[in-house]
C-alpha cells in the first residue's frame, strides 16, 4: 500500500531504481553470455560489421514505415540460391 506521504513515496521510487538496476545488470550478463558463446562456437567477434547482411538505423523514423522495405530485402536475400 502506497500512502501519499514522501516516506513512502521515497521507498516505492529507491525499490523501483534497485529493480530496474538488477534488471539491467541481468540483461547484461545474459548478453555477455550470449556474446562468448556465440565467438567460442562460431570463432566470429560478436557485432562486427562485417557478419552483417543489412544495418537500418531506425532510430529517425517509425518500423512501420520502413518495414515493408526491410521485409521486401530479407525475401529477396533468402531467395538467393547462394548464402
Amino acid at each position: 500500500m502506497i500512502k501519499s506521504n514522501g516516506r513512502y513515496r521515497k521507498y516505492v521510487s529507491e525499490l523501483e531504481k534497485l529493480i530496474i538496476h538488477d534488471l539491467e545488470m541481468k540483461i547484461k550478463q545474459v548478453n555477455c553470455n550470449r556474446k562468448q558463446y556465440y565467438e567460442l562456437l562460431t570463432g566470429i567477434q560478436w557485432g562486427a560489421k562485417e557478419n552483417y547482411q543489412l544495418c537500418a538505423n531506425t532510430s529517425e523514423t517509425e518500423t512501420k514505415k520502413i518495414s515493408s522495405v526491410l521485409s521486401e530485402y530479407a525475401q529477396n536475400w533468402f531467395r538467393r540460391k547462394e548464402y
